[in-house]
């Protein structure tokens, strides 16, 4: 081989190996708490974004399933999507399986299926609908965020849901009924 013939195969190798970088099977394990994906030298937009991250309801209980529908003006090409305790970094539930062209990016402390990213950035989408399961304790108020990718570097961090709140009915009933069970114990006992 030339020394032409390396040169060429070091710098198309090169090449190759930036492009890979970014990251158009999915969010990298980083991006779990920034929500930033890792796109070299970019920065995320500051104006508004063309996006909204959607909840149909007001008000979770443990267990419940939520659909959470992210949405556009115009067709994004990357997603990363989770659910957080609402004030903090702690992501909460889980996701059931999603659509084609997504999959699950398992984020650290928080399980194996707690959050979604696309398979690939080659493919546009609009006005996706994901199911998220509660955890199956009560974790307070939640709400969803998500990073959408227009096209590189135009992206968008921390597009978020309206707040969902833990059902105080489902407590009230827990209060209730533990109530009940009490005072029948202390029946029998007397």
């Amino acid at each position: 081989m030339s020394s032409y013939t390396w040169i060429f195969a070091v710098v198309f190798l090169g090449c190759v190996l930036v492009r890979v970088q970014g990251f158009g099977s999915g969010a990298p394990p980083a991006a779990c708490v920034t929500m930033v994906p890792g796109h070299n030298g970019t920065l995320p937009q500051t104006g508004a974004s063309p996006y909204t991250v959607s909840v149909q309801v007001s008000s979770y209980t443990p267990g419940q399933t939520v659909s959470v529908t992210v949405r556009g003006t115009v067709d994004f090409k990357g997603l990363l999507l989770q659910a957080r305790k609402e004030g903090t970094n702690e992501v909460v539930g889980t996701f059931q399986t999603p659509p084609t062209n997504f999959k699950f990016r398992p984020c650290p402390d928080g399980g194996a299926n707690n959050g979604i990213t696309q398979t690939s950035s080659s493919t546009t989408k609009n006005n996706m609908t994901f199911v998220w399961t509660a955890p199956s304790t009560g974790v307070g108020n939640v709400q969803f965020y998500g990073t959408v990718l227009q096209e590189k570097p135009m992206y968008w961090v921390n597009v978020t849901s309206s707040v969902i709140s833990a059902d105080s009915g489902a407590s009230s009933l827990l209060v209730h009924i533990s109530s009940v069970i009490g005072i029948v114990l202390l029946a029998k006992i007397l």
